[in-house]
């Protein structure tokens, strides 16, 4: 068997929640079920904005409905610590207590918008460590799905899912997982608004 993973990106207070919602309806119409990974809080004019009630009323809906699953991305998806070469992260680099009060706090607000009692975690920009591996298992994720080069802990006993593609090169995953199907392979498909033409990117790679 082949199972292949749908993971949404970035739904927050900001995003384009219409967008959202016609996703969730194309994954009800086929039956099909997908991983949102929602972003807490996001710095609008300079302050801190929770995701309120209001603007995820329609996640809250497609998660009762079974459709979506809810993860967290990150916190507020803000650069805090540039990576030696360069790449933004907010995680990675950040002190083992700011990890704390950051993933306590984003957690405590998944927990007063949706029912999950457990969540996964998606870190922005694949970014993240050891640190982070062992918050996460102290405040009682699930798992942690970022991109291939990622740190481990043995101690933290955290499950990693590894994305394996983005939309673009969703077939040709799932054809070359075909080659191994044997091992019974997982394919996990990132996808972001700007993928689809809906959204009015110039240069989607899809529509709905």
């Amino acid at each position: 068997m082949i199972r292949v993973a749908l993971r949404l990106d970035d739904p927050s207070e900001t995003s384009d929640h219409a967008l959202e919602k016609a996703i969730i309806e194309v994954l009800a119409r086929q039956g099909m079920r997908a991983t949102f990974a929602v972003i807490p809080f996001k710095v609008v004019d300079g302050n801190l904005a929770p995701l309120s009630p209001k603007r995820a009323s329609h996640l809250v809906d497609a998660e009762h409905e079974g459709v979506v699953e809810i993860a967290m991305h990150g916190f507020s998806h803000t650069d805090r610590r540039r990576r030696p070469d360069g790449s933004p992260s907010e995680f990675r680099g950040v002190s083992e207590m700011e990890q704390v009060n950051m993933l306590q706090r984003g957690l405590a607000h998944m927990h007063s918008l949706f029912s999950d009692t457990q969540y996964g975690f998606v870190p922005p920009w694949n970014s993240f460590d050891k640190g982070t591996l062992r918050v996460l298992a102290h405040l009682g994720f699930s798992y942690v799905s970022a991109g291939w080069e990622v740190e481990s802990d043995r101690d933290a006993r955290m499950a990693i899912l590894p994305r394996t593609c983005h939309l673009l090169d969703a077939r040709q995953a799932v054809e070359e997982a075909r080659r191994y199907r044997h091992l019974s392979p997982m394919v996990i498909v990132v996808m972001h608004h700007d993928d689809f033409a809906e959204s009015g990117a110039e240069n989607p790679i899809s529509s709905l």
